[in-house]
C-alpha cells in the first residue's frame, strides 16, 4: 500500500510538472561557436594575474555588451552572464568565479578590475547573438521583462539604485527522479533546474544570469 501511495504521488507530480512545462532560456550563440573556442589553451585566459578558466567570452563593441559561458561537462551550458561593459551590477560581477595564478580565487575587487579588461579581448560575434531565446535583450523594459516570465518572482531586492529580481524554476528531471517538486511554479523542460536573475536600474534590463543545474 505505501508503494502504491508512493507512486501515485511521484505520478501527480510529474503529471503537474507536463502541463506546466516552459522551454528553459538562454541565447542562440551555437556549439560550434562555443567549441571554436574553447579548446585546450581558449579556455584558459588571463589579464594580468587573473584568470578566467571553464568560460566562453564573445562580445560586440558596437552595442558595448559581453556574454560569458561557464561550462561543465559535455559543454553543458552551467552559467550565463550577459551585461554591459560599462554599467556591470556589481551583484553580477560577485558570481563570475576567476582565479589567481596560484590557483586561489580572485577576490570580487580583484574581479571587478579585471572585468573591463576581459571584455576587450572577447570574441566578436554580430548583435543578434545578444537577444536570448526568449526575445530579452539589454535595455528592455522591466514590463517586458516580466511578462515574459509571467511569474512572480521568488526574491526583490535593491541596491544602490539596482533592482534584483530572481526566479528558481525546478526542471522537469529532477521532479521525475524525485528530487523536487513543481510546487505550482512553471516547471523547465529536459532541465534539472532553470534559475533567472535579472537586473533593472530605472526600470531598464541592465543585466541578466542565466544558470542551468546540473545532476
Amino acid at each position: 500500500m505505501k508503494h502504491f501511495f508512493l507512486l501515485a504521488v511521484l505520478f501527480s507530480l510529474t503529471t503537474n510538472a507536463q502541463e506546466n512545462l516552459f522551454e528553459a532560456d538562454g541565447y542562440p550563440v551555437t556549439d560550434k561557436m562555443i567549441r571554436d573556442n574553447y579548446g585546450k589553451d581558449s579556455n584558459r585566459k588571463n589579464v594580468g594575474d587573473v584568470f578566467s578558466f571553464e568560460k566562453v567570452w564573445f562580445g560586440n563593441k558596437a552595442i558595448g555588451q559581453t556574454l560569458i559561458f561557464e561550462l561543465y561537462t559535455d559543454g553543458h551550458r552551467f552559467i550565463t552572464w550577459h551585461f554591459y561593459n560599462n554599467d556591470i551590477p556589481a551583484a553580477l560581477a560577485e558570481t563570475i568565479e576567476m582565479h589567481l595564478e596560484s590557483g586561489e580565487l580572485a577576490e570580487n575587487k580583484q574581479v571587478a578590475a579585471a572585468l573591463q579588461k576581459f571584455t576587450k579581448i572577447a570574441v566578436s560575434i554580430p548583435e543578434n547573438y545578444f537577444e536570448t531565446l526568449k526575445g530579452l535583450g539589454l535595455g528592455d523594459t522591466k514590463e517586458k521583462a516580466l511578462a515574459i516570465y509571467n511569474s512572480k518572482p521568488d526574491n526583490i531586492t535593491n541596491t544602490y539604485g539596482v533592482e534584483k529580481y530572481e526566479w528558481s524554476f525546478a526542471g522537469d528531471i529532477s521532479i521525475s527522479e524525485g528530487y523536487s517538486k513543481a510546487d505550482g511554479k512553471p516547471v523547465a523542460r529536459d532541465s534539472f533546474g532553470h534559475y533567472v536573475t535579472l537586473f533593472f536600474r530605472e526600470e531598464k534590463l541592465i543585466g541578466i544570469i542565466l544558470l542551468n543545474d546540473i545532476p
